[in-house]
This record gives structure tokens, sequence and C-alpha cells, in this order.
């Protein structure tokens, strides 16, 4: 896929939000609404007897108990530059990509775990190069490439920066997520363009399967931490 095509995929998420405020688009790639099919959706993760969303929005009360009635994928999302912390679900799969959504309407596209953009949050990152990166993580090898991240400017022009990345195994570790323990390789990717430099970190099982990260999205909110509370 090229990066046209990634980039399109970001595009159909066609607003830009405040805060996990998200305007519905006229296209997808199901053919349905986004109203419908985020209905769909909760109607199935809140089937047979599942938890209504609210019940697992308060993070200082976030217990794997109360999710336990949950049976589709779930992350923990958090910004801790901006004190921003939700849970959200998935909303659809298109390919490699997930798209997720928080009860506030909130968005994030995932691709194989790495952030591909996000929506409505405020700042957002339109589009980022993540085939390599999510390679890297699968095949847990070290590389050396570029990046490129997209960002509106205060004129709504995209404004493109062209990373250069090193990406290198950090070791082998235990983790803790929401009370359940994996054993997991941590990964760093070092990247840099002259005025910016960030770390991304990932910790990955030995399937290559990313049950925590912490990836920047932009200089205005900063790294964004993900935890994967149900597979």
């Amino acid at each position: 896929m090229t990066m046209c095509t990634r980039l399109s995929l970001a595009l159909r998420f066609c607003t830009v939000g405040l805060v996990f405020g998200l305007a519905g688009c006229s296209s997808e790639p199901t053919g349905q609404a986004p109203d419908q099919l985020l209905a769909q959706v909760t109607e199935s993760l809140f089937s047979s007897g599942n938890r209504e969303a609210s019940e697992v929005r308060d993070i200082s009360e976030l217990t794997r108990a109360a999710i336990a009635d949950v049976t589709i994928p779930l992350i923990l999302f958090e910004l801790p530059d901006q004190g921003v912390a939700t849970t959200l679900k998935v909303w659809y799969q298109d390919g490699a990509f997930i798209y997720w959504r928080s009860a506030d309407g909130g968005s994030l596209i995932l691709d194989d775990g790495v952030i591909f953009a996000t929506r409505g949050i405020g700042w957002d990152l339109m589009a980022a190069e993540t085939r390599q990166t999510a390679a890297l993580v699968r095949q847990g090898r070290g590389a050396e490439y570029s990046r490129s991240y997209r960002h509106l400017d205060g004129l709504n022009q995209m404004i493109v920066r062209d990373m250069t990345c090193r990406f290198q195994r950090a070791g082998s570790e235990t983790i803790v997520v929401l009370e359940r323990r994996h054993a997991v390789t941590r990964f760093e990717e070092s990247c840099q363009d002259g005025t910016l430099a960030f770390t991304n970190l990932y910790w990955a099982g030995s399937d290559g399967f990313l049950w925590k990260s912490r990836q920047w999205i932009g200089e205005k909110l900063g790294s964004a931490t993900i935890q994967r509370l149900i597979r």
C-alpha cells in the first residue's frame, strides 16, 4: 500500500473536532454512515450482558473486574501532558488498519498498533508513515529509515515533517497491563529532523503483538501511551 493510499484512509475522517468531538463524514470503507456503523458496533459490544461504556470511562476506577464482561478489543489511551485518559473500542477494521473510537467520539487509527492518525482530540495527527515501523515490531529487528508526520497549521495548511529514525531492540521485560502480566521485548524508535527529537517505545510479545506503546503524536499533544486491555 502506498503512502497516498494510507493518507486517503485518514482523510475519510474529514473533520477535526475539539477534545474528543467528532463530526460524521460522507464516505466510509463499508459504505455505511458513521452513526449507523457505530450503532451496530455498540449493540454488539453491549449485548449479552456487556457493561455500559460509562462504567469503564472513569479511569481512576478502571480495573480488570470492571471490564470482565467486555468481549471485544479494548485499549486505554492516555495523553499524560494533557491530562487525558479514555478507553476506546474497535469501530471497524480496514486491512491492517483498526479504527478505534471513544465514548466521546474521539478516534484513533492504528496500523498494527502503530499510530497512523487521530481525529477529534485537538491538534490532531493527520497521518504518519507507519508500515516500516509496524513491520519492524513484528519482525523484531533494527533498522534506520525515514518517517513522515502530517499536521495542519493554523491556516489548515498541511505541514509535513520528515524524520530520520532508528529502530532497535532494547531488551526483555515483564510489564503489567491492568493487572495482567506480559513477557515482552521493548523496542526503541529514536527520530529527529534537526529541530525536533523524540523516542517512541514499543512493548511487544513474542508474536509481535503490541501490548503497550508510547508514541509521539505532535508538538502540541506530546506522546500518547496506549495499552491493550483486551486482545
